[in-house]
């Protein structure tokens, strides 16, 4: 029962703080209060907690995760898929039944296969973010508070295509053009920095995590400026030949940034997959919507080896597991979410 009391906090604080590393930061000191307290090793709880931060960060449209489908909307759109769109709660809806399905993991199973004492030597890991913090002056905050909600208005806005700007042709003719998603959150990082409320240094360590719109608009119009992306979804179009089966090309979309987000960190294979998902699904005339969504999914299954996110290795070293426990660990909850994940998205998002 107590487990899945900072099963639920952990969910609940992964709808709002956009990073497993910060949402395991926060947990985990109280979780090691109450094992110490009740006589528990944390071998036996760190994992649940670990798995649910990294794969349910997020999750639902709220919070955070309440700009994914703008941003999606404008990576179709900057990909010449925008007759393809997502609603609000899309996304929500896409990652409901894999949400639940590894918090159920956490609470009734994870347990049983974690260790009962630590395999390895546990290291004390102090929470990130909290050594040398400056506390804001008021203006600052009052800052902060004003760009947090300016840029949720902004990208609903852009979202909603309420903007245009007058564009000049070469011919000296006007049309209108919407504003791109980037605008708002690169404006508001700006003032951030501006203010003095985020360092350079710390703007920069943002922005390599892959948390801004901005990332994704650049790798898209590389992919399409160059080339390359309609090469990669070209290539990846002929392996299935056209009206493949979508649950396959989901299936795909979800393992491959899978593999592949063990060994590289998980946002950056989200941010380069993304747009290869689309051009594909545009290659093969499918809707990119679901597997678009898998792609995330997969990306974010994520806690097998500590290279796809630094929130593996923080409850290795706490929980006291070896490379080997954590494969022991981690194969049966990657197989449910695989399952749940393609047979669902792919059922409410059918690619034909």
């Amino acid at each position: 029962r107590v487990l899945t009391g900072y099963i639920i906090v952990t969910l609940l604080i992964a709808q709002i703080v956009p990073s497993a590393m910060a949402v395991f930061s926060i947990v985990f000191p109280l979780a090691l209060g109450v094992c110490d307290e009740m006589k528990v090793s944390p071998s036996k709880i760190m994992f649940s907690i670990g798995i649910v931060a990294i794969s349910t960060v997020t999750a639902l449209p709220i919070g955070a995760g309440a700009v994914y489908p703008a941003q999606y909307n404008g990576l179709l759109e900057n990909l010449g898929a925008g007759a393809f769109q997502f609603k609000f709660w899309d996304v929500g809806l896409a990652r409901l039944p894999g949400v639940i399905a590894v918090m159920l993991y956490a609470i009734l199973l994870a347990p049983k296969f974690a260790p009962e004492k630590p395999v390895i030597e546990t290291r004390e890991v102090k929470p990130v973010g909290t050594a040398g913090a400056v506390k804001l002056s008021p203006v600052q905050e009052v800052v902060g508070y004003l760009v947090f909600f300016g840029v949720i208005l902004g990208l609903i806005v852009t979202s909603l295509q309420l903007i245009k700007i007058p564009v000049i042709g070469e011919d000296g003719t006007t049309t209108l053009m919407k504003l791109d998603t980037c605008v708002f959150p690169l404006i508001g990082a700006l003032l951030m920095v501006a203010f003095g409320i985020l360092k350079p240094k710390e703007a920069y360590v943002s922005i390599g995590m892959g948390g801004m719109v901005l990332t994704y608009v650049a790798l898209a119009s590389g992919l399409t400026n160059t080339g390359t992306g309609a090469l990669i979804g070209n290539a990846i179009a002929s392996l299935f030949g056209q009206n493949a089966n979508g649950y396959l090309i989901g299936l795909v979309f979800f393992l491959v940034p899978f593999v592949l987000t063990q060994f590289m960190m998980n946002w950056a294979v989200l941010n380069m997959f993304a747009p290869i998902a689309i051009l594909t699904c545009t290659a093969i005339g499918a809707n990119p919507i679901g597997p678009l969504v898998l792609v995330a999914t997969g990306a974010l299954t994520a806690f097998m080896t500590p290279l796809a996110t630094p929130s593996v290795a923080m409850f290795m070293g706490i929980g006291g597991y070896d490379q080997k426990t954590m494969f022991k660990m981690g194969w049966l909850p990657a197989l449910i979410l695989c399952i749940v994940n393609v047979l669902w998205v792919m059922t409410i998002f059918p690619a034909y």
